[in-house]
């Protein structure tokens, strides 16, 4: 006799996405495709790859997943440590290191907070480090973003003076109400000594 047509191989289950059901009460079942004696057959209707595409669990792979990305590779001058916390700093802003700089500029009010100024005040470039950024004869584009705020900034005339200027500006009104209140302090004692008995006799 023949030898036996060799067994086809298992396919491998696909894990499908779990489907939350609501129960159903009997009656609710008429006219369903649950209602007796049970479900139509649909072997040979459904398309059992199709429902596995909609419905797995497994992740889906992005269309070019795993393919190098071909992007310039930054140049950093800036020591690895104060390039970071530079970074950090930047990242509190919503706007471009163009529009900071502007902002300083023109000191904007509306585009820079006082908490704000005080941050660009704490991490202003050092001599050594825009001596290190003017050797650079690359392209500016290519530089890290700490790097390209220090560009950006030393560009302002008299930055640490307008910053200074510009913090008073934004933190006069605080100023002045706590000096208000010291001083009504201030009154009021002397106030309350004037009217002393004790001291009076």
């Amino acid at each position: 006799p023949p030898p036996p047509p060799p067994a086809a191989a298992a396919k491998k289950r696909v894990k499908m996405k779990v489907l939350h059901w609501k129960k159903l009460a009997g009656h609710q079942l008429r006219a369903t495709v649950w209602a007796p004696p049970g479900p139509p057959a649909i072997e040979g209707v459904m398309d059992e790859a199709e429902l596995e595409r909609l419905f797995s669990d497994e992740p889906k792979i992005a269309a070019g997943a795993g393919k190098p990305l071909n992007l310039p590779k930054k140049v950093l001058l800036l020591d690895g440590k104060r390039a970071q916390v530079v970074g950090i700093m930047l990242s509190r802003f919503k706007i471009s290191v163009d529009a900071i700089a502007r902002a300083v500029v023109r000191m904007d009010a509306r585009a820079l907070s006082a908490d704000d100024v005080a941050a660009l005040k704490a991490y202003l470039p050092t001599k050594d480090e825009l001596e290190l950024l003017d050797s650079f004869k690359g392209d500016p584009s290519t530089l890290g973003a700490a790097e390209l705020y220090f560009l950006q900034m030393r560009t302002i005339p008299l930055l640490e003076e307008r910053l200074e200027a510009f913090h008073y500006l934004l933190t006069f009104d605080t100023r002045v109400r706590g000096l208000r209140s010291a001083l009504a302090g201030v009154r009021a004692a002397c106030e309350e000594l004037e009217a002393s008995e004790a001291l009076r006799g």
